[in-house]
This record gives C-alpha cells, sequence and structure tokens, in this order.
C-alpha cells in the first residue's frame, strides 16, 4: 500500500456520526460496527480525501506524541481490515 494509495467508502455502506463515535452499518445490513476514537477521525476522511498521506497527517495533528511511522503503521492496519470486511474499496489516484 503506497501513501499515495486512495481509498472511499465502499458502495453500500452506510454510516452515521453519533456522540464522537462513527456507527457504520455494512452492506448486507446485518452488521453495525462501532469504531473507536482514531477510527471515528479517520472514517469521514474517506469521503474527502481518502488517501493514506492524509490520514495519517490527520492523526499526528492530534497525536503529536505518537511517531509518525507508528501512526502510519496503524492507519494501513485500520485500512487492511477496512478491505476485509468490505467496507471501503481502493479509488482512483
Amino acid at each position: 500500500m503506497g501513501s499515495d494509495q486512495r481509498f472511499r467508502i465502499a458502495d453500500g455502506v452506510t454510516w452515521d456520526l453519533s456522540e464522537d463515535q462513527v456507527v457504520i452499518l455494512d452492506p448486507e445490513g446485518s452488521t453495525m460496527i462501532t469504531l473507536n476514537e482514531v477510527g471515528s477521525i479517520l472514517w469521514p476522511e474517506l469521503d474527502r480525501s481518502g488517501d493514506l498521506a492524509t490520514l495519517v497527517e490527520k492523526l499526528r495533528h492530534r497525536f503529536d506524541d505518537v511517531e509518525a511511522d507508528q501512526l502510519e503503521s496503524d492507519v494501513r492496519d485500520f485500512l487492511d481490515e477496512l478491505l476485509a470486511e468490505g467496507l471501503v474499496a481502493p479509488a482512483p489516484v
């Protein structure tokens, strides 16, 4: 996954922001997922830019005590999990 790779919320996925937490309903409508604080910061960005570098930068402003390499690794893991669950998809660069 390159830093210029972009992601978007997958077709059929619905979500809402409730009390600073994102709640996602999968495309089949069978599973509801509540994201933690970090996931809830990143998820709306997938509607805007969706690229890895922007997502990492968004967290760097919020968690300045965490090394950039660790943030990037965490974002990559988060995106990999979302991809595996079918909640996000690659977007054109």
